[in-house]
């Protein structure tokens, strides 16, 4: 620790930046392209406009799914103009009034159903999503009697079995004692102030 304050060139401590909050938009048109979502946002809401510099920090993240006309975005907004839209309560897109909802990005693997990582990144076992077997999901005949890999892997680990948890649901499902931890962490890592 005295090597590393005595020479800062060395290493410089820092306090973690939290990210910025996410959103949902709902009804996104799809003649509005990605590229250009932003700038219809802001021409057509200026009411959400804090500076420019919390706008700079505003990006689109991904679509999560697609329709014959629309398409529900996930936007990542600095939390001054998260602010402002929930004060708004819906975006103006093209002739769309755009509803929203607030929105985690968890980050998940759907090979090994672990989190913090990409299947395209995972180095881990392959996982099924019903059963927790070693195959493809798509290929279980033991479907009726799910069970979570991840809730199965954490009881593994522990030591004491009162703390264990109930691991008969689905993977990522809303009552799943993993899931939450995993909600509540990227919750905490993110600045809504």
């Amino acid at each position: 620790m005295t090597r590393i304050e005595a020479n800062p060139k060395f290493l410089k401590p820092t306090v973690p930046k939290r990210k910025n909050p996410t959103m949902l938009i709902r009804n996104v048109p799809n003649d509005v392209d990605d590229s250009e979502l932003l700038d219809v946002i802001r021409e057509q809401n200026p009411e959400i406009l804090a500076s420019n510099e919390c706008w700079n920090e505003s990006r689109v993240r991904f679509v999560l799914k697609k329709f014959l006309h629309v398409r529900t975005m996930v936007i990542e907004f600095h939390p001054k103009i998260r602010k402002n839209v929930k004060a708004v309560g819906s975006l103006k897109i093209m002739w769309n009034m755009c509803r929203f909802e607030y929105f985690l990005v968890i980050n998940r693997c759907f090979q090994c159903l672990g989190y913090n990582h990409r299947a395209n990144e995972c180095t881990n076992i392959l996982s099924c999503y019903f059963c927790a077997g070693e195959h493809k999901s798509d290929t279980c005949s033991y479907r009726e009697n799910q069970v979570c890999v991840n809730c199965i892997r954490y009881n593994k680990k522990l030591k004491n079995e009162a703390k264990k948890v109930d691991v008969k649901h689905k993977p990522f499902s809303p009552n799943c004692s993993c899931h939450s931890y995993m909600r509540n962490q990227v919750a905490a890592r993110t600045d809504y102030d």
